[in-house]
């Protein structure tokens, strides 16, 4: 029952969720890790890089609001702006009257250089973190198989969405899940491990069962005697600083 509370998004703001009381304890698989991603996109930013890096004061000044001395310095930078659009536009034109293709490659070959790009790197969004777990289930005898089977209904049943109203024209929302590192300080009591990532709420993207790792091998009931079970979450929130700092 151990519930995350949204930080951000809509679920921080509306509380639009029921709580239910289904809940599993599973071992700690294998290769628990923590991947976090970012995306920066690489531009061109061409005459602004120039200016940037060669005229910084110019962008100083309208940074400031002061669009007259970032006018006078941008005037006295206008032989070299100029040259490079009159250059850009001839090379156009001329690639234009031939029909020629890759003007601009076999100039820049012929004089030895080309124009830099200025490329720049920004931030674009943060990736959402995902988390896959492999759980290895060999039962030993009929009770043990009827607890493995209802850990691999309960997960499959949550994933998906329920049909809603008597024409079926609308579906509920597949359930969220909330997932706990714990440990045992002793035979009555569990904590959270805080020496593991925290995670926030999460939906189940995947659900693979291996019925037949081993080849064909079963109980005299017909249950497997060998099953796979993988699982794949994603987080439902954004990672930021603050919820670093919070453990995630």
């Amino acid at each position: 029952m151990r519930q995350r509370k949204a930080t951000t998004g809509l679920a921080s703001q509306l509380d639009l969720t029921s709580r239910i009381t289904d809940s599993v304890a599973l071992y700690l698989p294998a290769n628990v890790s923590d991947s976090t991603s970012t995306t920066y996109n690489a531009s061109n930013t061409g005459m602004a890089g120039y200016l940037a890096l060669s005229g910084g004061s110019v962008l100083e000044k309208i940074r400031t609001h002061d669009f007259e001395g970032a006018a006078d310095e941008f005037m006295g930078m206008g032989g070299t702006v100029l040259y490079d659009m009159i250059r850009k536009a001839g090379i156009g034109a001329f690639g234009a009257a031939t029909g020629g293709q890759g003007v601009q490659a076999n100039f820049d070959k012929a004089f030895g250089q080309t124009m830099n790009p200025f490329i720049e790197v920004a931030f674009d969004s943060m990736g959402v973190r995902s988390f896959n777990y492999t759980f290895d289930f060999r039962p030993r005898n009929a009770p043990e198989t009827a607890e493995v089977q209802a850990i691999i209904q309960l997960f499959r049943f949550h994933m998906v969405p329920e049909l809603k109203g008597t024409n079926h024209r609308y579906m509920t929302l597949p359930s969220t899940f909330d997932i706990h590192y714990m440990y045992q300080t002793d035979r009555n009591t569990t904590r959270e491990n805080s020496f593991y990532h925290k995670i926030a709420t999460c939906v189940l993207e995947d659900c693979t069962v291996d019925y037949t790792p081993d080849g064909v091998k079963s109980f005299d009931s017909g249950a497997p005697t060998h099953t796979n079970m993988t699982l794949r979450f994603k987080e439902t929130e954004m990672l930021t600083k603050e919820k670093i700092q919070q453990g995630f």
